[in-house]
C-alpha cells in the first residue's frame, strides 16, 4: 500500500486546549504533573523489576547453592551493587538521556544511530533488531512468572491449594490484557497505586529482618560480592550470577517506557521508591537467611510473612505481579510502533489513549498476540521455577546490545570522547556479558523459548524491511510526469466525466513536483483522465495531540488539478470523507455530489527469480502485506464501493524491486 503516513516541518500549533478541528476525529484527557507522572511510572515501569524479590533468593539457593555466611553475604552484595551499578548508573544515569524525539527502547537506540553523523556498522544494526525481536520474548516471559510466582505464595500457606496455581493465573492474565484498552495513563495511575503500597510493604518485611540480623548490613560493602566470586569454581558462579541477574529483569523497561512518562518521571520515581526499597527487601532476605530460620517450600519472600499475614500478603503479590507485566506489555507497545516508523514491521491499527502524552498508545493485535503467548507458557511450564531456565538470557542480550549501542552514541551525538566512552561501556558491557554468559547454560532449559521467539520476529522484521526498500526502489525509479506535464497531457488524452481523488504520501505543492504514481500509473493503464482531479495527501503532527494550525494546504493548478495536505495531530484519525464533503462545501475542489471516485495505490508483489531462500523470503512479504493494516481501513473508508484501489506490480528479485508493466 502506498504509505500515506508523511512527517512535516511546518510551523507549530497553537495551546492544546482547542477543539479538534474538522476532518479529524479525537478526544481529550486531563494533565499530569510530575508527580502523578512518576507515579504511574512507579506502577508501569518498575512492576517487573520490583517483583523480582518474589523469586530471586530462591532461585539462587535452588540453583547456587549457598550455604554460609560468606556465600550469603557475598550474594547479597552481588545483588545490590548490580541494581547500583545496571541500573542507578547504566539506565537511569545515561541510556535516559539518549532519547529519539521522546521515545526510549531498543529501536530509538537503532532511529538515533541511523541520523548519526555517520553509518554505524551494518551489524550493530542488526544486532539491535534482534535484541529488540528478543524483548518480545521477555515480554511474554514476564508476566507468566511474575503471576505464577505470587499465585504460588498459596502453596506456603496451604500445600493442598496446588491444583489451582495454573487456571488462576490464566484468570488473572486474560483480566490483565482485557484492561490495557483503557489505556497506560489510567491503568498506570491505579498501579502506582498499588506499587506504592508494595514497595512500602516489602520495605517494612526486610527492615524487620535487617533489624532482626543487621550482620547483613555488611553486604553493603563491595569487597564481599567480589571475595565470592574469586573464591568460587566457574560452574558456581555461573550458576549464581544466572539466578541473581533475575533481580534486573525488568530494567530495560526503564528505556522502553521512556515515551509514557519521561525521563524525569522515571529517574524521581527510581531514586525516591523503588531502588531503597528493593535494596531493604533484597538485603532483609538475606537477613532471613543469615538467622537460619526456616524457609517454607523454598520461598525465601514468603518466608518473611508472618503467619497471620501470608494471604493478605499472597493477595496484595498477585495484584503487584498483575503490575509487573504492564511493564513489559507497555513497552512492547512502545517497541511496535518504533518498528513501524523505522519500517522493521507491518503497520497495525494504534490506539492513543492520551492526549497529552504521545507515547500512551494501545496496540489490540500485539495485546492479543501477547495475551495467547503468556497463557500458551504458562500451560507449558506450569511453574515459576521452571520459567526461570527462560528468563536472563533474552535480557540479558539485550543489555549488553545497549552497551555497546551506547557507545556509538556518546561518540557521535554527545561529542564524548572515544577513550572516555570506551571506558564507562565496556566497563558496563564486561558486567552485561557476564551475566550473559551465565545464562546460558539455561538453554536447554526453556532459554530456547526467548531466542525461538526472537529469530522468529528478526525474521520477519528484517523481511518487511527488505521488502518496503524494494518497493521504494522501484518506485523511485519508476518514470512519472511532473504535475504541469500532467496538466499538458489532459489536453491531449480522452477526458473522463468524473471527479476523482488520488490518495498520496507524497506532497504536491508546484508544478515541478513529479506526479504521484498511482495517478501516473492511473493515466498509463486507462490512457484518459477525469475532468477533475484532486491529489490528497496527510501529513502527520506527531508533537501534538490535535492541530490547530491552517489544516489544509491547497495548491491550485489549471485544468481542475487541485492538490491538497491535511494537518493531524497524533490524537486524530483521519476522516477523509469530512475532509472531502468540507473542501467541497468551501469550493476548495470540486467534487459531484455522487459521481467521484477515491483512488489509492495497491502493491501487488511478484515473485522473481532468485535462489530458494530469496523466494521463501519473498513469499513471507507477501503474507506480511495482506496482514497489514490497509490505508483504506486506516482511514476509515473500509469497503465503501467509492474507493477503488490502483494496483502497482512489483517484481522482487535478489532483494531488488522493479515495477512491472
Amino acid at each position: 500500500m502506498d504509505d500515506l503516513r508523511s512527517s512535516t516541518q511546518d510551523p507549530p500549533s497553537t495551546p492544546r486546549d482547542a477543539p479538534p478541528p474538522t476532518g479529524a476525529r479525537g478526544g481529550h484527557g486531563p494533565k499530569g504533573a510530575l508527580w502523578s507522572l512518576a507515579v504511574g511510572a512507579v506502577g508501569v515501569v518498575y512492576g517487573d523489576i520490583g517483583t523480582s524479590p518474589l523469586y530471586t533468593w530462591s532461585e539462587v539457593r535452588r540453583h547456587g547453592g549457598i550455604d554460609t555466611p560468606d556465600e550469603v553475604l557475598g550474594t547479597a552484595s552481588l545483588i545490590v551493587w548490580t541494581l547500583t551499578l545496571i541500573i542507578c548508573g547504566k539506565y537511569a544515569g545515561l541510556v535516559l538521556r539518549a532519547n529519539n524525539h521522546g521515545e526510549g527502547g531498543t529501536f530509538a537506540l537503532m532511529g538515533l544511530l541511523q541520523s548519526a553523523r555517520s553509518r554505524s556498522p551494518a551489524i550493530l544494526t542488526s544486532a539491535l533488531i534482534f535484541a529488540a525481536a528478543l524483548l518480545y520474548g521477555e515480554g511474554l516471559l514476564t508476566p507468566a512468572i511474575s503471576v505464577l510466582s505470587a499465585v504460588e505464595g498459596l502453596q506456603v500457606a496451604e500445600p493442598s491449594l496446588d491444583g489451582v496455581v495454573v487456571p488462576l493465573t490464566l484468570v488473572i492474565l486474560t483480566l490483565l490484557f482485557a484492561m490495557q484498552r483503557v489505556g497506560t495513563e489510567r491503568v498506570g495511575r491505579v498501579f502506582g497505586v498499588v506499587m506504592l503500597v508494595w514497595f512500602a510493604v516489602i520495605a517494612a518485611l526486610g527492615l524487620r529482618q535487617i533489624i532482626a540480623t543487621p550482620q547483613i548490613l555488611a553486604a553493603l560493602d563491595p569487597r564481599h560480592a567480589a571475595h565470592m566470586l574469586v573464591g568460587a569454581p566457574l560452574p558456581t558462579i555461573a550458576s549464581i550470577l544466572g539466578a541473581v541477574v533475575l533481580c534486573i529483569t525488568g530494567g530495560e523497561a526503564l528505556y522502553a517506557d521512556l515515551g509514557h512518562f519521561g525521563a524525569r518521571a522515571i529517574r524521581w520515581a527510581w531514586a525516591v521508591v523503588v531502588y531503597p526499597a528493593l535494596v531493604i527487601n533484597y538485603l532483609g532476605q538475606g537477613a532471613l537467611l543469615l538467622s537460619g530460620q526456616p524457609i517454607e517450600q523454598g520461598n525465601v519472600f514468603f518466608s518473611m510473612v508472618p503467619g497471620g499475614l501470608l494471604y493478605p500478603m499472597v493477595g496484595l503479590a498477585t495484584l503487584a505481579t498483575i503490575v509487573a507485566s504492564q511493564a513489559l506489555i507497555s513497552g512492547a507497545f512502545s517497541l511496535t510502533r518504533s518498528a513501524i516508523n523505522l519500517g522493521l514491521f507491518p503497520r497495525v491499527t494504534i490506539v492513543h489513549t492520551s492526549r497529552d502524552v504521545e507515547g500512551q498508545i494501545f496496540l489490540p493485535a500485539i495485546n492479543a498476540a501477547l495475551w495467547a503467548g503468556c497463557c500458551l507458557l504458562v500451560v507449558e511450564f506450569r511453574t515459576a521455577s521452571e520459567l526461570a531456565g527462560a528468563y536472563g538470557l533474552a535480557v540479558t542480550g539485550v543489555m549488553a546490545t545497549t552497551s555497546v549501542a551506547m557507545y556509538f552514541i556518546a561518540t557521535r551525538i554527545w561529542g564524548w570522547r572515544p577513550l572516555l566512552a570506551a571506558a564507562v561501556f565496556s566497563t558496563f558491557g564486561l558486567i552485561d556479558l557476564a551475566y550473559f554468559l551465565s545464562n546460558v547454560a539455561k538453554l536447554m532449559h526453556g532459554g530456547y523459548v526467548p531466542l525461538l521467539i526472537g529469530g522468529a520476529l528478526f525474521i520477519m522484521m528484517v523481511t518487511w524491511r527488505d521488502g518496503r526498500r524494494a518497493i521504494g526502489e522501484a518506485f523511485s525509479r519508476a518514470e512519472r510526469p511532473t504535475i504541469g506535464e500532467l496538466i499538458e497531457a489532459k489536453g491531449r488524452v480522452p477526458e473522463l466525466p468524473r471527479a476523482m481523488v488520488f490518495l498520496s504520501s507524497q506532497r504536491v505543492s508546484l508544478a515541478q513536483d513529479r506526479c504521484p504514481l498511482v495517478l501516473a500509473g492511473f493515466l498509463k493503464r486507462y490512457g484518459a483522465l477525469p475532468k477533475h482531479i484532486t491529489v490528497f495527501a496527510v501529513a502527520y503532527e506527531d508533537e501534538v495531540p490535535y492541530y490547530q494550525g491552517p489544516r489544509f494546504e491547497v495548491s491550485a493548478f489549471e485544468q481542475n488539478v487541485v492538490a491538497v495536505r491535511m494537518h493531524v495531530g497524533y490524537m486524530e484519525t483521519p476522516d477523509v470523507r469530512a475532509a472531502l464533503a468540507e473542501l467541497r462545501s468551501t469550493r476548495t475542489i470540486r467534487l459531484h455530489q455522487s459521481r467521484w471516485t477515491m483512488v489509492m495505490g495497491y502493491e501487488q508483489i511478484i515473485n522473481g527469480d532468485g535462489s530458494l531462500i530469496e523466494r521463501v523470503r519473498v513469499t513471507l512479504f507477501q503474507v506480511l502485506l495482506r496482514f497489514a493494516t490497509q490505508a483504506h481501513v486506516h482511514f476509515g473508508l473500509g469497503d465503501d464501493p467509492g474507493v477503488s484501489k490502483e494496483v502497482i506490480p512489483v517484481r522482487i528479485t535478489r532483494g531488488h524491486g522493479e515495477l512491472v508493466g
